[in-house]
């Protein structure tokens, strides 16, 4: 990429095209986005945003829009969001959430509704939950997790479930998971990773299993994988990575 992005935000614009958000990139937050062409190989500048955001997140939203929410500048943590909208490339304003949030977990649990889970507010990692309806576009409270979770990871198992993975409350860096019943929108425990991972990022990898990819424990940023297979609901270490990485996006094409 043209710009180092720790804690970027990516989402996958269609099949050959990845749209990389903002970050940091050691000396100042980025309001700016890369749209990465995977079939050519090339990168070249996407849309601005209109806040810088560091550890945001980002879900595709509908075919035609992108959100993106939350995050930092500085020491300004966003309950802002923007609305990418795909066919003009141009942002808008989008809802506000009710709670300022970097590190934060987004995901659609069904095609009306998104969840983001978690994150941080400068003050204290969040227990908390929002739900956005995307026919009104407001944001309302969702189920609370059982846990403080800032920096952790969430990904849709099935119509049901969803998972989210990680994160660190005021004190520890969690090795544990909960699972969201939707149905019932409640929080369950749910089964513990090999390692304790914050900042850690997921990609679904297509028969069942879940790609969980970095992350720190704390005193370590890991290099380590591990895969998450659904049908048993168990964690396997998985393949290590070349470099140890802390605030990485993944994505799977």
């Amino acid at each position: 990429m043209a710009s180092a992005r720790e804690f970027c935000a990516a989402v996958m614009l269609d099949a050959q095209r990845v749209l990389v958000f903002g970050g940091h990139d050691d000396a100042k937050h980025q309001s700016t986005a890369e749209l990465i062409n995977l079939a050519a190989g090339t990168v070249v500048p996407g849309p601005p945003m209109a806040e810088r955001r560091t550890n945001c997140a980002a879900v595709k939203i509908d075919a035609g829009r992108i959100l993106v929410l939350g995050g930092r500048d500085m020491n300004v943590h966003h309950g802002s969001t923007e609305v990418l909208n795909i066919a003009t490339m141009a942002f808008s304003p989008g809802p506000p959430m009710a709670a300022r949030r970097r590190g934060a977990a987004a995901a659609m649990l069904d095609s009306s509704r998104l969840i983001v889970v978690g994150g941080h507010d400068s003050a204290r990692n969040h227990d908390s939950t929002e739900v956005l309806d995307l026919r009104t576009m407001e944001f309302v409270p969702g189920p609370r997790l059982n846990a403080r979770r800032g920096g952790c990871a969430a990904t849709l198992l099935d119509a049901q479930r969803l998972l989210i993975i990680g994160g660190r409350d005021d004190a520890v860096h969690h090795d544990t998971t909960e699972v969201l019943e939707i149905a019932t929108m409640t929080f369950t425990p749910g089964p513990r990773m090999r390692s304790r991972r914050r900042g850690c990022s997921t990609a679904m990898l297509g028969a069942g299993r879940v790609l969980v990819l970095g992350g720190t424990d704390g005193p370590n940023d890991h290099d380590t994988t591990e895969v998450f297979d659904i049908p048993t609901m168990t964690f396997a270490f998985g393949p290590k990575m070349s470099e140890r990485r802390l605030g990485a996006s993944a994505v799977c094409w």
